[in-house]
């Protein structure tokens, strides 16, 4: 049987006039959508909206203009709260097939992200990444600057 990877986030590059993009994964609640531009969190109410169908974000220009700058890339991605289940059972209750089912969902959610968000620079930590960590040949003179070796 076929694997369908499922995506959960989606990078655009502004052009510094367009305020609304789109996302194609599926979420429980708009605060499980979150949003980056240049790896700076933005807050949903105050930098943008999420579009009445729930498949884009669109920036606020009024009364502030937040749309963004040329080149800037801009991140949406899904961060489920796996903090709360959907639904709680109590004893003697009736366990309802939609429960189970959102239940199931939220944490299968969760793991579709662990396994499609890649480590973006503002995950690391300063001073985290060692040379001890950085393969022999990983980095070239080509690589850097130049004049910015010492020999």
């Amino acid at each position: 049987m076929a694997h369908t990877h499922k995506t959960t986030e989606k990078y655009h590059t502004a052009n510094g006039s367009t305020t609304s993009f789109d996302f194609p994964f599926e979420y429980y609640k708009n605060a499980d959508v979150h949003v980056t531009i240049d790896t700076v969190a933005k807050t949903e109410g105050t930098h943008y909206d999420i579009n009445t169908g729930g498949t884009a974000v669109v920036f606020k220009t009024s009364p502030t203009d937040y749309t963004p700058a040329n080149n800037a890339v801009v991140r949406i991605y899904r961060d489920t709260d796996v903090n709360t289940s959907k639904a709680t059972f109590a004893a003697g209750s009736s366990i309802r097939a939609t429960d189970l089912n959102n239940n199931e969902t939220q944490l299968l959610f969760s793991v579709q992200e662990e396994q499609d968000q890649l480590i973006v620079t503002a995950d690391i930590k300063d001073a985290q990444i060692t040379s001890a960590k950085i393969k022999d040949g990983a980095v070239t003179a080509d690589q850097i600057g130049a004049n910015a070796l010492t020999y």
